[in-house]
């Protein structure tokens, strides 16, 4: 999809892109706070990194993996299309 040319539209846009980042399933604050016990824990003791997120009542490891590999390439192509789009906008607005 091509990418309007007048910065209105480029501003809405981004606005609706970064509505899509904020709702994305990879950015949940549960998501986020599942990753952070793991990231946290390491990766030495499994078990109590499933203890941990279990007790927390966060998501087990197996939908952690399962969410970031299902959701990974279209949460990196709206960041890339954000970045686009800013990087456009900055160069309309310096004209």
């Amino acid at each position: 999809m091509a990418l309007p040319k007048d910065i209105n539209e480029l501003k809405l846009r981004l606005q609706l892109v970064n509505e899509q980042i904020a709702q994305h399933p990879l950015n949940s604050d549960l998501m986020k706070a599942s990753n952070d016990v793991v990231e946290s824990r390491g990766a030495k003791n499994v078990s109590a990194v499933e203890d941990e997120l279990a007790v927390n009542e966060l998501l087990p490891l197996e939908e952690i993996g399962r969410t970031t590999v299902t959701g990974l390439r279209s949460f990196a192509r709206l960041h890339r299309l954000r970045r686009k789009l800013e990087r456009r906008i900055a160069r309309r607005q310096a004209r």
